[in-house]
């Protein structure tokens, strides 16, 4: 469960950041083009809510399921942060 926590603290954070990035890059009027090989099925929005008292197996499935947003996340941060860097005001 530690390590659970600890993904979920990560996983937040990297929210966060994904939605500054998020609103910097539609700030631009000519904005360079994003890669949208970056966005998959999975919804980097959601809210995941931490539940006391589970099966291992319960947190072994979270604990993948978060390790594949924050992938997500992070390439997904990386490839708005190329498109601003080719945008203009």
């Amino acid at each position: 469960m530690e390590e659970y926590k600890l993904l979920l603290k990560k996983y937040r954070k990297l929210q966060k950041k994904h939605v500054k990035i998020s609103l910097q890059y539609s700030s631009f009027t000519h904005k360079g083009l994003c890669r949208e090989d970056a966005m998959c099925e999975i919804d980097i929005t959601k809210k995941i809510k931490l539940k006391k008292n589970k099966s291992d197996d319960y947190y072994n499935k979270k604990i993948f399921y978060i390790k594949r947003c924050i992938s997500m996340i992070k390439n997904k941060n990386k490839h708005l942060l190329d498109a601003i860097s080719r945008s203009v005001y």
